[in-house]
């Protein structure tokens, strides 16, 4: 299901015990604040535990949906790629890019780390500003809302400098890690000579950018993030492992036994036992 927006602008602001939509995308960018709650969010395939306060910063491709468990209250900003640049020169609009693209990179899994309650408390009562202005005038021009919300931005960004004990990471590593995020599930899109054209860059600056940023290379990068989607499919789904195998473009199931116990010490059969006898302990 894909939902579609039409203003560069829209926000909802609601309490509930189950959530109203169903498993979706979108042809906008979201900014997901939750105030307070439980339960699980299921994105691109992978489920995660949720407890507010925290945030989710998704792109128009992210297909997902929330499992509430405890009566959880959302702040949902829903925007255009054109809205956060408004009335600004380009240098600033790449600003702005910046800053949401590492948003949707670190928030992947588990928001924004939970361990600063105090610094989200505060974002958490500026959302609830947001929503109230929205509600007074719920028109896109509505320039006080605009400021909040890149206002909302900068504080975020300066959470995750200080969580990450370091600069932020350039635009273009960022959307290199967005593009494998994506295309996890379809190994020949993250083919180097493939990658590297769809990211408009050479395939040693790609190599580069992994290697001076993040330490890694681009292969290792890859493997990790897709173990841990796999550990996530064998603790939280009921896919078989050859489903499993199937899903991730494993010619058979050696090959992703092969891959699993090089990531992971064990082969998929016995980690999926340890987990669900961990469970039921």
């Amino acid at each position: 299901m894909r939902l579609i927006q039409h203003d560069d602008l829209f926000i909802r602001h609601f309490q509930a015990g189950e959530w109203p939509f169903e498993l979706h995308n979108h042809n906008h960018f979201e900014l997901i604040f939750i105030h307070h709650g439980a339960g699980t969010h299921q994105l691109n395939g992978e489920t995660f535990r949720y407890a507010g306060p925290c945030v989710y910063a998704l792109a128009p491709e992210d297909e997902h949906i929330f499992y509430i468990e405890q009566e959880t209250k959302f702040t949902v900003l829903k925007f255009t790629n054109v809205y956060l640049g408004q009335q600004l020169q380009a240098a600033a609009k790449e600003l702005w890019e910046q800053r949401f693209q590492q948003l949707i990179v670190a928030t992947r899994s588990h928001g924004i780390p939970a361990a600063l309650p105090e610094a989200l408390a505060r974002i958490g009562n500026v959302m609830l500003v947001i929503a109230a202005e929205w509600t007074l005038r719920p028109v896109p021009s509505n320039e006080g809302v605009l400021h909040l919300i890149r206002g909302v931005l900068a504080m975020l960004a300066e959470l995750l400098t200080e969580t990450q004990q370091g600069p932020l990471r350039s635009v273009a590593l960022t959307k290199a890690m967005h593009y494998i995020h994506t295309h996890i599930a379809t190994p020949e899109q993250l083919q180097q000579e493939v990658m590297a054209p769809a990211l408009q860059m050479g395939k040693a600056r790609l190599q580069g950018l992994f290697k001076h940023e993040l330490g890694t290379s681009v292969r290792d990068y890859i493997n990790e993030y897709k173990s841990r989607q796999i550990e996530n499919k064998l603790r939280y789904s009921d896919m078989s492992i050859k489903e499993i195998a199937v899903s991730y473009g494993f010619g058979d199931l050696s090959h992703l036994n092969k891959f699993f116990r090089k990531m992971k010490g064990v082969n998929p059969r016995s980690y999926r036992a340890q987990y669900k006898s961990g469970e039921d302990a």
